[in-house]
């Protein structure tokens, strides 16, 4: 009897489990597109601390010069992320974006020692070094991303589809 109640509760409990439906992954997302991505996770993230520093500033966990430091940070990498939206949007070959695009994310070298420019028990600070951090990985990824060799999406300019191949 035992073992014909724990078949039972076995087949019902098989019986009444959901089916899962299996649908096959999304299709590759371009080298730019995914770049695109990241430039703008990094463009929201960079806005997203920026009242952070104020307020850190103002409540006095962090000195003027701390927060002029990671203010002149914050400058640099809006400006990258709006020229590498530009170099995405721009025609040319993906060699050339590639390059440019690495330049200008290996330009953004955050403030040295930026983790200890507060009190460690703040947790508004602690947010900002976690955006600081977050901000240095997508950096990262950037760089990495670019690396990639052909982007699926580019264009090529005229010139370099007329010139030809030299052997």
């Amino acid at each position: 009897m035992l073992t014909f109640t724990f078949l039972a509760a076995v087949l019902l409990s098989t019986g009444c489990q959901k089916s899962i439906t299996i649908t096959p992954p999304a299709p590759p997302v371009s080298v730019d597109t995914r770049i695109a991505q990241y430039v703008s996770l990094l463009a929201t993230t960079n806005q997203n601390a920026v009242p952070i520093v104020t307020s850190l500033e103002t409540a006095g966990v962090i000195s003027a010069s701390d927060a002029a430091r990671v203010a002149a940070y914050q400058a640099a990498i809006a400006k990258a992320t709006t020229a590498i939206s530009q170099i995405l949007a721009s025609t040319g070959t993906w060699a050339t974006k590639a390059i440019e695009i690495q330049n200008l994310a290996l330009s953004l070298v955050p403030p040295s020692d930026y983790a200890t420019f507060g009190a460690a028990n703040n947790i508004q600070f602690q947010a900002l070094v976690t955006a600081l951090n977050a901000i240095e990985s997508t950096v990262q990824i950037v760089v990495e991303v670019a690396q990639t060799p052909v982007a699926a999406t580019t264009t090529t300019t005229p010139a370099a589809v007329a010139a030809p191949a030299r052997k």
